[in-house]
């Protein structure tokens, strides 16, 4: 049950790790295969370098000739093209704090999912919209707290 102090570590992640230099094809594969997952993390020789969303993978290849372009090309290329900056939580966020820091960014970028960091050299991903529901569901949470407390201040 979410609550005031709940953390980003208390909501659904996702685990999927590829190499940079895997084939594009490889991310499609595994984005068809799994219709839940945000995208996949990305690293190059052990290296965290960023993740690639399964919005920005489709609307990239589904631009006039991005598709014949990218077909012979590393998942680093693709990567590179859509210059996403990589963003990076803690677990131990609170989805409150989280919520904030995700709705600074930049405009285009407030959609694309979040890595969270769980411990050292281990990161999940994190569907912002299922973050904008927990924090939803926080306010409501403190809505009703305030609510039940004007009572027992009215009695």
């Amino acid at each position: 049950m979410l609550n005031f102090n709940s953390t980003l570590g208390e909501l659904e992640l996702y685990q999927v790790y590829l190499e940079a230099s895997e084939p594009i094809e490889k991310i499609s594969n595994i984005l068809r295969e799994n219709p839940q997952l945000p995208g996949v993390i990305l690293f190059k020789n052990d290296l965290l370098i960023g993740s690639l969303s399964r919005n920005s993978f489709w609307e990239y290849l589904s631009r006039r000739y991005a598709l014949e372009l990218c077909s012979a090309r590393n998942i680093e290329f693709l990567l590179n093209c859509l210059d996403i900056k990589t963003f990076i939580l803690s677990a131990d966020n609170s989805i409150l704090e989280a919520t904030k820091k995700t709705l600074a960014r930049e405009k285009n970028l407030i959609n694309e999912p979040i890595i969270v960091k769980t411990a050292p050299k281990e990161y999940k991903l994190l569907d912002v919209s299922q973050l904008f529901v927990a924090q939803s569901k926080i306010y409501e949470l403190t809505r009703e707290l305030l609510n039940q407390t004007n009572k027992k201040l009215e009695e």
